[in-house]
């Protein structure tokens, strides 16, 4: 699955993502901010990227539910077949990060 970050700016494929992390951190301009970053497990683990932010913890956290059911739902409406690609996909094959 592939999950396109808040600011469409950023693709993450979900296959390569080591750890998924909500962190919590204040800044004096834009205050108090929850922001998700990925870490990937193709390089190391110094290498993070941010894919969205948002005003509570508590949407941070719904946000991730909604991937991991949209994660599910691709599990399981995904068909293998014969054939050059080896498998099909019935629907979107990918998650935006939603913006609030």
């Amino acid at each position: 699955m592939i999950i396109i970050s808040q600011d469409k700016e950023k693709i993450v494929n979900f296959s390569n993502i080591q750890e998924m992390n909500i962190e919590e951190w204040s800044t004096m301009k834009e205050g108090k901010v929850i922001w998700f970053y990925v870490i990937n497990a193709e390089k190391s683990k110094d290498y993070q990227t941010e894919i969205g932010r948002y005003s509570t913890k508590e949407r941070a956290k719904e946000v991730l539910q909604e991937i991991l059911e949209r994660y599910d739902v691709l599990k399981k409406n995904t068909t293998y077949a014969q054939g050059d690609s080896g498998f099909t996909f019935n629907g979107h094959y990918y998650h935006e990060m939603p913006k609030e």
